[in-house]
């Protein structure tokens, strides 16, 4: 009966049609509340997402053969609502390349991965689940199962072998001064992921530099109350993240350290904060408000460039050295123009007497700007101040400015000519 199932399993797989995969490829029973998924239609490509529920009931099981030759599927995202997975399920699946099995999962029966022969990352989020024979045979040489710390102890060791794969962390991490840095993170864990708050006894203080970047099917990160730095480039391009919760422990968040997070919505910035880096939040182009506590005192510039959704950046009023207006970040005392928000579609905008410094990167990208005041009080204009404000198409250096610093007005292919007046003393490069 089984070889019948293979050889037309064969048949069909050479001589149906394509398309993208999705819920209605998958054929499922469902018995006390509980939905077992018998089959996947064969024509489906692509990343395919099981569901942990149909129809109310909740998906439990992966019943046998149930992707058997299922070979044009890249991805697919096991829910943690799965408690079993059959024999042959994903047997013959040569178009994956890395699966999640989420803690849920208890026993892995027979040839389940059979000849998956491009399938090098198997991510367990739980302790190592029963395995049936012959689970992982024809997986490429090297392949991995990558474990997070505290289920370590049940596959074995790093570098030991569990059912013919490599062991392997999750996250990597260093311990100085009974300190724990995590360092790496592999990039085809998918799903939500939490930090652990101590490694062999030890806290977990900080997140290192690019310790989680390119880890675009990471969807939620916990980071514990142990924290007290996020360094450079820690969550670069995290792409489908779409929130993160700061703890209050943390004091610094550092250069880019969630550029690129182009789902992330909303943050939680903490009072704990005192320091903002550099394009920290640069491109993350679905943030929409973001709050500064009373706690920062610094905010690197391009902090939130191309931050094309951010409708408001709001400023505690007992914050001492940043304030905001109508959407525009300032200094406290508004002598330094710091960031004017993309999202605002106005085409004139009259900068307010007060200021004397517009800050790097003030103006990039405002694509809607046609028109720029500035008042007589300005001094300097930052490096990158109006770059690639695409419709500006006059602005008026007033008397005061002594200082224009590098690519102040690039890219603003609008822009006819400038007068420059005798004031300015200093031009970095155009």
């Amino acid at each position: 009966m089984k070889f019948l199932r293979i050889l037309l399993a064969l048949f069909a797989s050479t001589f149906l049609p394509l398309h993208a995969a999705d819920l209605s490829d998958l054929t499922y029973t469902t018995t006390n509340g509980e939905v077992t998924i018998f089959r996947c239609n064969e024509e489906a490509s692509g990343a395919l997402i099981i569901p942990n529920t149909i129809e109310g009931n909740t998906v439990t099981t992966i019943s046998d053969y149930a992707f058997f030759s299922c070979f044009r599927l890249t991805n697919i995202t096991i829910p943690d609502s799965i408690i079993s997975i059959g024999d042959a399920a994903f047997r013959n699946c040569s178009g994956l390349t890395n699966i999640t099995i989420p803690d849920s999962v208890t026993s892995i029966s027979d040839a389940a991965f059979y000849n998956c022969t491009s399938l090098t990352d198997i991510i367990f989020h739980g302790i190592a689940p029963t395995v049936g024979f012959d689970t992982f045979v024809n997986t490429p040489d090297g392949a991995v199962a990558y474990v997070t710390i505290e289920a370590l102890s049940s596959f074995g060791e790093v570098g030991s072998e569990w059912n013919g794969l490599e062991v392997k962390l999750i996250l990597t991490y260093e311990i100085t001064n009974n300190e724990v840095t995590i360092t790496n993170c592999n990039t085809a864990a998918s799903g939500a992921l939490i930090i652990p708050d101590t490694i062999e006894g030890n806290p977990v203080t900080s997140i290192g530099v690019r310790a989680f970047r390119e880890c675009t099917h990471l969807t939620s990160i916990t980071i514990p109350d142990s924290i007290t730095s996020i360094d450079a480039g820690a969550f670069y391009d995290c792409s489908s993240l779409t929130s993160i919760t700061i703890p209050d422990g943390v004091t610094s968040i550092g250069d880019s350290a969630f550029g690129a997070c182009s789902s992330l919505t909303s943050i939680t910035i903490p009072d704990s904060i005192t320091s903002i880096g550099v394009a920290a939040f640069q491109s993350c182009t679905s943030l929409i408000s973001i709050t500064i506590p009373d706690s920062v005192t610094n905010i690197g510039k391009s902090a939130f460039e191309g931050c094309i959704a951010l409708s408001e950046i709001e400023v505690s009023s007992e914050n001492i050295n940043f304030s905001s207006s109508n959407g525009v970040l300032f200094n406290k005392d508004m002598t330094l123009l710091h960031t004017y928000l993309l999202s605002k579609t106005d085409t004139n905008y009259s900068i307010p007497d007060s200021v004397t410094s517009i800050g790097d990167s003030a103006f990039d990208d405002c694509a809607s700007l046609t028109s720029i005041t500035i008042p007589d009080g300005v001094t300097s204009i930052g490096a990158g101040a109006f770059a690639e404000c695409g419709s500006l198409t006059s602005i008026t250096i007033p008397d005061g400015v002594t200082a224009i610093s590098d690519a102040a007005f690039a890219s603003c292919d609008s822009l006819t000519s400038i007068s420059i007046p005798d004031s300015v003393n200093s031009i970095g490069e155009w």
